[in-house]
């Protein structure tokens, strides 16, 4: 077994495990196969990249899997986070948001409607004058449609997000 101890050229090695010399040549400096080495070292390290390989831990192969290991990671990671922060009250469903808006964009006209009448009242009771109210309800009726069109526009938002999350969710699901 002497011509194990000896030195071989790319295209020697290549014959001697039947690949083409630019398999060998393309791989050589992944595989560490150096021109100091030996036949048998050349062997023994070639054998082991294919190992490596055939177990998933080497080459493209191994590349692709960590990648989909890292992202696995992320997203578990992500999905933990997500529950704490639901456990700890941080969250919460879509749902209720877009209610929240909506509900909103009613409360909020009336209370500032209501405080209209307030002012009027007290002006003219104060004052004991009478005036024309629309000098106060005119700017607060302004006031209360740009405050429910954004609300509206708003709670459409998320409506909008949840309809989207839920088509990937039926997506990923199939």
């Amino acid at each position: 077994m002497d011509f194990l101890n000896s030195h071989v050229n790319q295209s020697e090695f290549a014959n001697i495990v039947g690949v083409s010399r630019q398999a060998i040549q393309k791989q050589s400096k992944k595989i560490g196969l150096d021109k100091a080495l030996t036949l048998g070292e050349w062997l023994v390290l070639y054998c082991e990249h294919l190992r490596q390989e055939a177990a998933g831990r080497g080459g493209d192969a191994a590349v692709g899997l960590s990648e989909q290991r890292a992202e696995e990671s992320r997203q578990n990671t992500l999905a933990k986070m997500l529950d704490n922060m639901e456990k700890m009250g941080l969250l919460c469903p879509t749902e209720d948001v877009i209610e929240a808006f909506n509900g909103l964009s009613h409360t909020i006209p009336t209370a500032i409607d209501n405080a209209g009448e307030k002012i009027v009242e007290k002006i003219t009771s104060q004052h004991k004058i009478e005036f024309d109210d629309e000098l106060v309800f005119e700017p607060l009726r302004s006031a209360i449609e740009s405050i429910a069109d954004d609300a509206k526009k708003l709670g459409g938002s998320f409506e909008q997000r949840l309809v989207e999350s839920q088509a990937q969710a039926t997506y990923f699901d199939s």
